[in-house]
């Protein structure tokens, strides 16, 4: 008898060790033999007895064919508890199906739930889970009365929740109420935000519009002026030249009246070609034409040609140069010119009673820098981001009937973005401008730049 009980436990210690490969049934019809002659029930740990169940279970489903992709289930486990199970099956590229599951014995559930219940007032109420047929899982026995009831469909949990108030509290009895008063607070929000976007979605489409016309009519406007002014500028050339009376005063005054004429056709020619470049830059239609040039010949041949503009005014334009190599820089010429154009005839226009524009190009280790300064009104603080936009013109230059467009610096803000640079604004009502055009080399690009007109106290 001995022998059979020692012949017993090593057929016990082999068999525990998951050496074999048995089925349910074997398995069952082994261990009862085992116990009958131990004389003791099998000493199977309860976690080992929770994975068998759960893979059975998921055996049984799968062979079936009931057993779905995903999902959760809760399963009668010993003493009237049950276990928890979570799985999914997965399919990844260039592999083979994967199938993955979770299973929770009964006591973490437990330990959950009241640490759950810690966390929160020790008069909130009590909790309990139930599984889907309705049996007791975990915490205090049911309440009918439960203020709070969550199915597994509504929670995607594997059990119904429910949570019930005490005699010690009543905050869960207006936890409906509370969510109720909640949800219509949300849904008043949703709905204004809801109103509140429409409304603006419709202002700004109004206003964008506004902007496409005002675009629209400035470059059709444009196109009209441009023939009959054509059409003067070849009169006025013909004029000077076919002028058939003998020298004397008559024709000197008619070589003034011809030149004026030609200064007035070139400037009106200058603002419609202005506008039409605009509209281009505007809908963003404009070609730039960039190569590599020097900055330094770009400005000298501009201010030549703007003093002889000026010239009548007794206005004086001073150059300087950092040093006598090249600024290179990567740019269009033509549109680079307007820019610096536009800078220099707001120098003169705004500077009444000045008699000096100072320009500078200089190196920095941000590019090469090309400087306008004047002596002029200068532009309050609160107008020096503004100006930058279209159609804006400071308060002072309307007051004083300065003429302009307000276009030029928008104009500018557009080229110098075209060219990746950054305008540099620097002016003190009463005590002047200077307005720096910050260009990348050749083969760069300006950093940190916020690709509109920038204020800054400290020179670049």
């Amino acid at each position: 008898m001995e022998q059979l009980r020692t012949s017993a436990e090593a057929l016990e210690t082999e068999f525990l060790a998951n050496r074999w490969t048995l089925d349910r049934h074997a398995w069952h019809q082994v261990s009862d033999e085992i116990e009958e002659w131990t004389g003791r029930p099998l000493a199977v740990s309860s976690e080992r007895k929770a994975l068998t169940m759960a893979a059975e279970w998921i055996w049984q489903r799968s062979e079936e064919g009931a057993l779905s992709s995903s999902g959760h289930q809760s399963i009668p486990f010993e003493n009237g508890s049950a276990l928890t199970l979570l799985w999914r099956t997965q399919t990844r590229e260039n592999q083979a199906r994967r199938f993955e599951a979770i299973i929770i014995a009964p006591g973490p559930v437990r330990s959950w739930l009241d640490q759950a219940l810690l966390a929160g007032s020790d008069k909130a109420g009590r909790a309990t889970l139930l599984r889907d047929s309705g049996e007791l899982l975990s915490g205090s026995s049911a309440d009918p009365t439960g203020v709070v009831r969550r199915t597994a469909a509504e929670t995607g949990l594997p059990w119904t929740l429910v949570l019930s108030a005490n005699e010690t509290s009543r905050a869960a009895a207006n936890v409906d109420g509370r969510r109720r008063l909640l949800s219509f607070g949300l849904a008043a929000i949703i709905l204004l935000l809801a109103g509140s976007s429409y409304f603006l979605w419709r202002v700004m489409g109004r206003e964008l519009a506004v902007a496409r016309l005002q675009a629209e009519f400035v470059a059709t406007v444009s196109h009209e002026f441009r023939t009959p002014l054509t059409s003067m500028q070849h009169i006025t050339e013909l004029l000077k030249e076919e002028d058939g009376l003998p020298p004397g005063p008559d024709q000197d005054e008619r070589r003034t009246f011809y030149a004026a004429l030609e200064r007035n056709a070139e400037r009106l020619n200058r603002l419609v070609e202005s506008l039409l470049d605009f509209s281009r830059m505007e809908t963003g239609r404009k070609p730039w034409h960039l190569r590599s040039m020097d900055a330094g010949v770009l400005a000298a041949d501009v201010v030549s040609e703007f003093e002889k503009q000026v010239a009548a005014q007794g206005i004086r334009i001073h150059l300087e140069l950092d040093d006598a190599s090249p600024f290179l820089v990567r740019a269009d010429p033509d549109a680079l010119g307007h820019a610096l154009w536009n800078l220099l005839d707001n120098a003169v226009k705004y500077s009444p009673g000045g008699d000096a524009v100072h320009v500078s190009v200089r190196r920095h280790p941000r590019g090469i820098v090309i400087a306008v300064k004047d002596d002029g009104l200068g532009i309050p603080a609160n107008e020096q981001r503004e100006v930058f936009r279209k159609f804006v013109r400071g308060d002072k230059a309307s007051r004083l009937g300065i003429k302009g467009t307000g276009l030029g610096l928008a104009i500018l803000s557009h080229i110098i973005d075209a060219h990746g640079g950054a305008v540099v604004l620097e002016s003190e009502e009463g005590r002047g401008s200077t307005f720096r055009l910050v260009l990348p080399p050749d083969g760069g690009r300006v950093q940190d730049t916020e690709n509109q007109m920038r204020t800054e106290t400290t020179p670049v």
